[in-house]
């Protein structure tokens, strides 16, 4: 008999210990809007990832750029130090770890912005009427940022559908148990038969 339930205790193990373990699972979504970096944190079971540790590094060098925490909602944002490519890893409680990439490509947007403005548009005598004229990459600009603002609700619901979709559904959980109960069937056959 004491076979029987060290048999079923393993059996439960290792067919329940991956349930467990993928709804704890972590991820992590970024996206560039007005020269921020905007990152979302969640748990596959749709709870946020608060106060988790951010770390966001040059992908080139492998060097830590900065590092922050999460708020309550499992949001972080932030102006990127350098126009490279940036890893950002997450780190959650009990070791849960994720990680998302932002392509230099996307950052570039912000560096021509702070290199189009010339010293004398940073000191205009108040009395002086300045004039702009609008280029190709200032209307780009423009598009990616409107574009950016109106596909913003667009990722928060992708974000949503990943995280149902992650979920376990009751077909699925009432099929392990099946399964479970299955093998134990097929096992106490055997023994029975043995014995």
């Amino acid at each position: 008999m004491k076979c029987y339930w060290i048999s079923l205790s393993v059996i439960l193990f290792f067919v329940l210990f991956p349930l467990v373990t993928s709804a704890h699972k972590i991820m992590t979504f970024a996206y560039v809007e007005n020269g921020i970096v905007y990152t979302e944190t969640y748990f596959s079971g749709g709870g946020k990832a608060k106060n988790a540790k951010v770390m966001v590094y040059d992908t080139m060098t492998n060097k830590l750029l900065l590092t922050g925490t999460t708020d309550a909602k499992g949001y972080f944002h932030f102006k990127p130090p350098a126009i490279t490519d940036l890893k950002i890893v997450v780190e959650a409680e009990l070791g849960h770890r994720a990680v998302t990439k932002v392509k230099a490509k996307d950052l570039k947007s912000i560096s021509k912005e702070v290199a189009n403005i010339s010293p004398q548009e940073t000191a205009v005598e108040s009395s002086s009427v300045q004039t702009h004229q609008v280029t190709i990459e200032d209307m780009r600009q423009l598009i990616r940022e409107e574009v950016s603002r109106e596909l913003k609700p667009l990722f928060e619901k992708i974000i949503q559908v990943e995280q149902r979709l992650e979920r376990p559904s009751l077909t699925q959980i009432f099929g392990g148990i099946g399964y479970i109960l299955g093998i134990l069937g097929i096992w106490a056959y055997f023994k029975a038969k043995k014995g």
